[in-house]
């Protein structure tokens, strides 16, 4: 014979301290993302006034990304075609890293040669 048990609903206060928790992190995150996208335009434009190579530009903006990995990663343009070599943690980084040269004026092409390794793997 099935019983029908008491069991009380959890509470939602800690569900929503844990989502204000969350939503205060995304906004930190995002505001940092915000300045250095802002501080990546900036060098770019001062770079630009002394008419930099593509490929100066393109490493620019990775060494001022958030993410420490991309500050590693190089790179060697030929007419527009950007390869880039390095090695980054996550998958995630490695899609970001291409997407973020893709956006730069005078890119053409990016061949994402970037490996993922990740922390603590050998190397």
């Amino acid at each position: 014979m099935a019983r029908a048990e008491n069991r009380e609903s959890p509470d939602p206060e800690p569900l929503l301290e844990r989502a204000r928790r969350l939503e205060a992190t995304g906004r930190r995150l995002l505001e940092q993302l915000n300045r250095s996208l802002y501080e990546s335009e900036r060098c770019l434009r001062r770079s630009e006034s002394r008419s930099p190579s593509l490929a100066n530009s393109v490493e620019g903006r990775l060494r001022t990304s958030p993410f420490l990995p991309l500050r590693n990663v190089t790179c060697e343009e030929h007419d527009g075609r950007v390869t880039l070599r390095g090695r980054v943690p996550t998958q995630y980084l490695q899609t970001f890293a291409c997407s973020l040269v893709r956006s730069i004026d005078g890119v053409r092409e990016v061949s994402n040669q970037i490996e993922v390794v990740p922390l603590g793997a050998p190397r």
